[in-house]
């Protein structure tokens, strides 16, 4: 009676073993919603199971149906990520080219790649997705990048160029490189840090010439696309007026302003250049303005003040120190100040 009772425990035991290779072999993820399934539907999006398709052995080149190779035993490849085509928006700009990456739904969820099929505006995105729509964190490169640009007292204006850098949303956010041409059409392209789409942080601006070489730079940080090595900056409507006092002097009043979000200027330095009529320097002078407290946003003239001319054709001026309340300070070298010009001298 023990032996019969053994024998019938291993003949279930055998069974479903058999069972469970059966279940096993019939295992297959559904390419729509990536869910394992046994049967010939998926059990969460009614996709039908796919049909088998033969593969090549890596191994042997053999042709196979199975998970093993008849020939050589080696196990089949896994898939790689799924590849669709579909439509997507980017950059202001509606994109439509081949997606290889997670899915759910049949739409990009997860991470992806995403390579535009459009040879004239080429981009290509990897990172991530949610429901179809690029969120998060990624990386991208295009040909035909907008960015947009507000610079004070001149208002937005746009460039078309060349992006490569990190995005969050699909908005360059991190570490990123800009290169376009300006009105001119002087080749010109930033290397540093972006917040919100545009140039903040630390950064470099370079301008290049016919010839590739470098002809002006811009290094240190930058406010919304507008180097600013300082937060205290002659906004592009200032009122510059002036008068002569004798055939040596002349007094300039400027109107200054506190570009800094949250801090009040305590006080701020001005440096001085007259230059001739060829644009040599002729005399070099820092004056301090003290107790002149500016509200962050706010613009203010300043006193009239004494500048040496002998000699000269004009007068630029570019803000080096500034002090704020809380004692704290900015110091930019006179080379790397932002300049203004007076050019009324006779």
């Amino acid at each position: 009676m023990k032996s019969r009772l053994a024998l019938l425990t291993v003949l279930v035991l055998a069974l479903c073993a058999l069972c469970a290779a059966g279940l096993a072999d019939d295992e297959w993820t559904c390419p729509n919603c990536s869910t394992v399934n046994h049967g010939k539907f998926c059990a969460e999006c009614g996709t039908a199971k796919p049909e088998p398709v033969a593969w090549t052995c890596p191994a042997c080149g053999a042709e196979n149906m199975g998970k093993f190779c008849g020939e050589c035993g080696t196990a089949r490849p896994e898939p790689g990520p799924a590849s669709v085509t579909v439509t997507v928006e980017f950059n202001e700009k509606v994109r439509e080219g081949e997606y290889t990456g997670d899915l759910k739904d049949g739409k990009p969820d997860g991470t992806g790649t995403f390579t535009s099929a459009d040879a004239y505006a080429p981009l290509t995105y990897e990172g991530e997705w949610k429901d179809g729509a690029v969120s998060g964190k990624g990386y991208a490169e295009s040909g035909d990048f907008l960015v947009h640009f507000l610079t004070y007292g001149q208002g937005k204006f746009d460039r078309t160029g060349t992006f490569k850098g990190e995005v969050v949303d699909g908005i360059p956010q991190g570490q990123g490189y800009f290169t376009s041409f300006n009105d001119e059409g002087v080749r010109w392209d930033y290397t540093g840090a972006w917040e919100n789409g545009s140039f903040n942080g630390e950064g470099l601006h370079q301008w290049y010439g016919e010839d590739g070489s470098v002809i002006q730079v811009q290094e240190g940080r930058f406010v919304d696309g507008e180097y600013m090595p300082v937060s205290v900056i002659i906004p592009a409507d200032a009122d510059l007026s002036g008068q002569y006092v004798s055939t040596k002097k002349a007094t300039i009043s400027i109107t200054v302003q506190n570009v800094h979000k949250e801090k009040t200027v305590e006080s701020y330095t001005l440096v001085f250049y007259s230059y001739d009529k060829d644009g040599n320097a002729v005399t070099e002078t820092e004056t301090d303005y003290q107790a002149a407290v500016i509200a962050p946003g706010e613009k203010k003239n300043t006193r009239e003040v004494y500048v040496t001319y002998e000699g000269a054709a004009g007068v630029s001026f570019g803000i080096v120190k500034v002090t704020y309340t809380d004692k704290s300070y900015e110091v930019v070298p006179a080379d790397k100040a932002v300049y203004s010009s007076w050019d009324v001298f006779e």
